[in-house]
Protein backbone atom coordinates (compact mmCIF):
# COMPACT_ATOMS: atom_id res chain seq x y z
CA UNK A 1 0.00 0.00 0.00
CA UNK A 2 1.10 3.80 -0.89
CA UNK A 3 1.96 6.39 1.82
CA UNK A 4 1.25 9.40 1.29
CA UNK A 5 3.97 12.21 1.12
CA UNK A 6 4.74 13.08 3.84
CA UNK A 7 4.63 17.59 4.80
CA UNK A 8 7.81 19.23 3.82
CA UNK A 9 8.33 22.57 5.97
CA UNK A 10 9.48 25.33 4.44
CA UNK A 11 9.67 29.21 5.37
CA UNK A 12 7.73 31.81 4.10
CA UNK A 13 8.22 35.28 3.62
CA UNK A 14 6.01 38.22 2.95
CA UNK A 15 4.73 41.75 3.21
CA UNK A 16 2.01 43.06 4.91
CA UNK A 17 -0.39 45.44 3.41
CA UNK A 18 1.45 48.22 5.87
CA UNK A 19 4.78 47.18 4.29
CA UNK A 20 5.90 45.24 7.26
CA UNK A 21 7.85 41.98 6.76
CA UNK A 22 6.48 39.10 7.98
CA UNK A 23 8.33 35.05 8.33
CA UNK A 24 6.67 32.11 9.27
CA UNK A 25 6.72 28.67 8.16
CA UNK A 26 4.35 26.32 6.45
CA UNK A 27 3.97 22.78 5.99
CA UNK A 28 3.40 21.56 2.46
CA UNK A 29 3.20 18.12 0.96
CA UNK A 30 5.12 20.35 -1.95
CA UNK A 31 8.88 19.12 -2.21
CA UNK A 32 9.77 22.87 -2.96
CA UNK A 33 13.24 23.33 -3.60
CA UNK A 34 14.90 26.42 -1.77
CA UNK A 35 14.53 29.63 -3.25
CA UNK A 36 11.86 28.62 -5.14
CA UNK A 37 8.24 30.29 -5.32
CA UNK A 38 5.23 28.71 -4.21
CA UNK A 39 1.96 30.24 -4.67
CA UNK A 40 0.51 30.74 -0.93
CA UNK A 41 -2.03 32.88 0.55
CA UNK A 42 -1.52 35.03 4.09
CA UNK A 43 -3.63 36.13 6.60
CA UNK A 44 -3.54 36.90 10.42
CA UNK A 45 -4.13 33.42 11.08
CA UNK A 46 -0.96 32.33 9.35
CA UNK A 47 -0.18 31.14 5.84
CA UNK A 48 -2.36 28.91 3.71
CA UNK A 49 -2.21 27.36 0.01
CA UNK A 50 -6.49 27.53 -0.20
CA UNK A 51 -7.44 30.84 -2.10
CA UNK A 52 -8.98 33.09 -0.89
CA UNK A 53 -13.13 32.51 -1.97
CA UNK A 54 -13.74 34.74 -4.45
CA UNK A 55 -16.76 37.59 -4.61
CA UNK A 56 -18.90 35.69 -7.11
CA UNK A 57 -18.97 32.76 -4.98
CA UNK A 58 -19.73 34.51 -1.93
CA UNK A 59 -22.44 35.91 -3.91
CA UNK A 60 -24.02 32.97 -5.23
CA UNK A 61 -23.96 31.28 -2.31
CA UNK A 62 -25.23 33.60 -0.46
CA UNK A 63 -28.48 33.85 -3.51
CA UNK A 64 -28.53 30.34 -3.10
CA UNK A 65 -29.13 30.50 0.68
CA UNK A 66 -31.64 32.94 0.56
CA UNK A 67 -33.69 30.88 -2.12
CA UNK A 68 -33.40 27.64 -0.14
CA UNK A 69 -34.68 29.64 2.91
CA UNK A 70 -37.57 31.34 1.05
CA UNK A 71 -38.41 27.78 -0.34
CA UNK A 72 -38.49 26.84 2.94
CA UNK A 73 -40.38 29.34 4.61
CA UNK A 74 -42.90 28.83 1.14
CA UNK A 75 -43.17 25.07 0.95
CA UNK A 76 -45.76 25.03 4.34
CA UNK A 77 -47.83 28.23 3.13
CA UNK A 78 -48.26 26.79 -0.63
CA UNK A 79 -49.35 23.36 0.98
CA UNK A 80 -51.78 24.94 3.08
CA UNK A 81 -53.16 27.34 0.21
CA UNK A 82 -54.03 24.23 -1.78
CA UNK A 83 -54.81 21.97 0.69
CA UNK A 84 -57.87 25.16 1.52
CA UNK A 85 -58.19 25.74 -2.17
CA UNK A 86 -59.50 22.19 -2.99
CA UNK A 87 -61.50 21.80 0.23
CA UNK A 88 -63.40 25.14 -1.25
CA UNK A 89 -63.66 24.11 -4.41
CA UNK A 90 -65.39 20.44 -3.51
CA UNK A 91 -68.05 22.67 -1.37
CA UNK A 92 -68.42 25.32 -3.93
CA UNK A 93 -68.94 22.25 -6.17
CA UNK A 94 -71.24 20.69 -4.18
CA UNK A 95 -73.32 23.52 -3.78
CA UNK A 96 -73.44 24.26 -7.73
CA UNK A 97 -75.03 21.10 -8.42
CA UNK A 98 -77.59 21.41 -5.33
CA UNK A 99 -78.29 24.54 -7.56
CA UNK A 100 -78.99 22.82 -10.24
CA UNK A 101 -80.66 20.68 -8.95
CA UNK A 102 -83.17 22.87 -7.10
CA UNK A 103 -83.59 24.46 -10.83
CA UNK A 104 -84.34 21.28 -12.17
CA UNK A 105 -86.82 20.32 -10.15
CA UNK A 106 -88.37 23.94 -10.38
CA UNK A 107 -88.85 23.02 -14.11
CA UNK A 108 -90.14 19.86 -14.05
CA UNK A 109 -93.58 20.54 -11.91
Amino acid sequence: MDELPSGHRVTVMWREAGGRSRIDSYETSYQAAAGEHLRLWADPAGVSDVAPRRHTRTVAEAVGAGLGAATAAGLPLLAAYLLVRYRYDRQRDRLWDAAWERLDAGRSH
